[in-house]
């Protein structure tokens, strides 16, 4: 990664106000005080540095970025992710997995937006990066839409399942399905227990042995078989005030866990997985009502349990749905920064398709030269 190499510092030529920060030291410390510096509601785990920074140790070819612009009228920034494109010097940006997009401090004018672009070309120029893409938040409904620049168009994507944690515990659980209600409570009476794990080495190992598992017995792709360190990362990173591991146990013996992650506001539903011998005691079920009672007590507003497999309706998205009914939309933008590129990376993809299937793919996926064969 040529153009990577030393440039987390390196001040963009077009304006001197216009900078990008690394996730450690004077770098990190400076990026949190200008999260701290955000409207309530805005600040989000998604944009702080020691969330980003697992991604960077879990995979090399990833380093972060907090993308900034002092404008006259306010400070925009963008959290990103430059990875690095396999057998190039080019790379690709994007927001770290989750969510990502424009935040503001004060009142940026239209000018200040516009010269915010520009300072965005060309930190992506200075990195190599030929294409970007971002999911914006949900929870931050049209707050990020009106920063875009014209040439980031903004794309429907799915619905998301929140549960709105102010509300009282009774409406809470009102709210959640008659047969999800059921299932936690025969978990319940089944003697089932959760307990929450003390983040130890051990104990992460566990839940990636049975993450593991759960993801080759639904057959889910490549993608979602993290690495062996992942979660480690995790912990690491957020330490017990940002990462909780819950186990559903039946004499002693997990039938499910749940992993989530946390910071200011919210409370995200990360991953999970189960004992396929203990479906039928409903262990996430009982997981999932005993988590929204703990983030309702912990203080958070928001319980975010993501969305499913698929943009539409799917067994994954219906669990969900089942304990709040309330949803969000999710809306991508993505946009190419280096037509001849990326032009001829998507035809090497494309080549490389037709020789192992005959012809290439018909698909929408983006960056288009990702699609692995």
């Amino acid at each position: 990664m040529g153009h990577v190499a030393g440039i987390l510092r390196r001040e963009v030529t077009l304006n001197m106000t216009a900078f990008h920060l690394s996730t450690t030291g004077a770098d990190r410390e400076r990026w949190i005080s200008l999260l701290d510096a955000l409207p309530n509601g805005s600040r989000d785990i998604h944009f702080h540095p020691d969330y980003m920074r697992i991604y960077e140790r879990t995979y090399p070819d990833q380093t972060a970025h907090l993308l900034v612009y002092e404008g006259t009228g306010g400070t925009i920034c963008k959290p990103i992710v430059s990875k690095g494109i396999p057998g190039t010097d080019y790379c690709d940006i994007s927001s770290v997995y989750g969510y990502g997009g424009p935040l503001t401090i004060g009142s940026p004018t239209e000018d200040d937006l516009g010269r915010f672009d520009d300072a965005v070309q060309a930190s992506a120029t200075s990195l190599g990066a030929i294409s970007e893409f971002c999911l914006l938040h949900p929870l931050l409904g049209d707050a990020q839409k009106v920063l875009l620049s014209s040439n980031e168009p903004v794309t429907y994507r799915k619905e998301v399942v929140v549960v709105d944690l102010s509300q009282s515990l009774g409406e809470i659980w009102r709210r959640i399905e008659d047969r999800q209600r059921k299932a936690a409570l025969a978990a319940r009476k089944a003697g089932l227990v959760v307990r929450a794990s003390d983040l130890s080495e051990a104990d992460i190992a566990r839940f990636q042995v049975m993450y593991l598992k759960t993801m080759e017995n639904v057959g889910a792709r490549a993608f979602w078989h993290f690495p062996d360190d992942y979660f480690h990362n995790c912990a690491a990173a957020l330490g017990f005030d940002g990462t909780s591991l819950f186990h559903a146990e039946k004499d002693g013996e997990v039938a499910a866990s749940v992993f989530h992650i946390h910071m200011y506001d919210t409370v995200y539903y990360h991953f999970s997985c189960s004992d396929p011998d203990s479906r039928q005691l409903n262990a996430t079920s009982l997981l999932l009502l005993d988590s929204l009672i703990w983030a309702k007590g912990a203080g958070y507003r928001w319980f975010h349990l993501g969305g499913g497999r698929t943009d539409g309706e799917d067994p994954l998205f219906t669990f969900k749905r089942a304990f709040s009914g309330e949803t969000k939309p999710l809306f991508s933008t993505q946009r190419i920064l280096d037509t001849q590129t990326y032009d001829t990376l998507t035809a090497a993809t494309k080549q490389r398709e037709a020789s192992a299937l005959g012809q290439p793919r018909e698909t929408s996926f983006f960056p288009r030269y990702r699609l692995q064969t």
